[in-house]
C-alpha cells in the first residue's frame, strides 16, 4: 500500500504542526488510479516468517478507490546472546502476528471540488517484547511468555476546494484510537512447569482526534501566500491517553516571493 518514503528536513510546522520543527517522514500511500488494477504478493524470511499482501483500486463516474490488505507473522528471532539470558527463561525469540485492512475513497463533485476519505484497522493478534532477564530478585524466573495484542483503528477526511486558480482550500480531521492488552507470564524457578501471572491482559490505549485548515493564495505570478491553522490534541485521562478538539490554537501564515 506504500508507494513511497519522502524524508523532508527542516522545520514543517506550517503544513504538519509545530511539532515537526525538526522535519517529517511522510508516507505516501498508493494513488487513486483511472484504470481498474491490482497486486498480489507474498514472501518469507530468515525470522521464520511470511507475509501476503494485495491491493485493488479503480473508478467510475467520479468515484475513486482503493482497497488493501494485509497479513504478517513470524516466530520471530533471538535479540540477545545465550549469555545474556537466565537459565530460567525460556521464550527467547521476539515473534509478530499482524493482519490489516484498509481503503481510501475520493469522489470528484467538481473540477473545483473533492472529497476523499481513508480507513485503516490493523489486529497485532501478538507483538512479543521480551527481556533477557529478570528487573530485580523480587521478580520470579525468566520469561515463560511476554507479548501485547493491539487493535488500532486509524479514519480521515479532507476536502479540497480551488474556486479559482488564484485561491486553494485543503480541510483535514482524523481519528485515531489504539486499544492494547499486556500480559507477561514467568516461570517458577524450583518448580519446572508452573509459572507466575504477573499481568494478565492488562488494558493501555491511546485515542485522539484533530482538524486542520489550509489555505494558499497566489494572486500573481511571483507571489504566493499560505495559512494553515491547526487543532492540537490536548493528553490526559486514564486508561486512554485522550484528546479533545478545541479552538485552533495555532495559525501559521508565510510568503514566497519568485523573480
Amino acid at each position: 500500500m506504500v508507494e513511497r518514503v519522502e524524508v523532508l528536513e527542516g522545520g514543517q510546522g506550517l503544513f504538519y504542526g509545530t511539532q515537526a520543527v525538526a522535519g517529517v517522514i511522510n508516507v505516501v500511500t498508493r494513488a487513486f488510479s483511472e484504470q481498474t488494477d491490482g497486486m498480489l504478493q507474498g514472501g518469507g524470511n530468515t525470522n521464520e516468517g511470511g507475509f501476503v499482501s494485495g491491493l485493488l483500486r479503480s473508478s467510475a463516474n467520479g468515484n475513486r478507490f482503493v482497497i488493501y490488505g494485509s497479513s504478517d507473522d513470524a516466530t520471530g528471532y533471538q535479540p540477545f546472546p545465550d549469555a545474556q539470558y537466565q537459565p530460567s527463561t525460556t521464550d527467547r525469540n521476539r515473534g509478530y502476528e499482524v493482519h490489516s485492512l484498509g481503503g481510501k475513497y475520493a469522489y470528484d463533485f467538481s473540477p473545483q471540488l473533492r472529497v476523499s476519505a481513508a480507513y485503516q484497522f490493523t489486529n497485532a493478534g501478538r507483538l512479543d517484547n521480551l527481556q533477557p532477564a529478570r528487573s530485580s530478585t523480587s521478580q520470579a524466573g525468566g520469561l515463560s511468555s511476554e507479548f501485547n495484542e493491539r487493535n488500532e483503528n486509524i479514519f480521515s477526511a479532507k476536502a479540497d476546494f480551488s474556486p479559482r486558480n488564484t485561491i486553494q482550500f485543503f480541510f483535514k480531521g482524523y481519528y485515531h484510537r489504539w486499544d492494547s492488552h499486556y500480559t507477561e507470564e514467568r516461570n517458577v524457578i524450583g518448580e519446572p512447569g508452573a509459572t507466575d501471572v504477573v499481568s494478565d491482559k492488562e488494558f493501555w490505549g491511546y485515542k485522539d482526534y484533530g482538524a486542520n485548515l489550509l489555505a494558499k493564495l497566489t494572486p500573481n505570478r511571483g507571489f504566493d501566500a499560505t495559512g494553515h491553522g491547526r487543532a492540537f490534541p490536548d493528553a490526559g485521562g486514564a486508561p486512554y491517553v485522550t484528546s479533545t478538539l478545541g479552538v485552533p490554537r495555532s495559525l501559521h501564515v508565510s510568503y514566497t516571493f519568485a523573480y
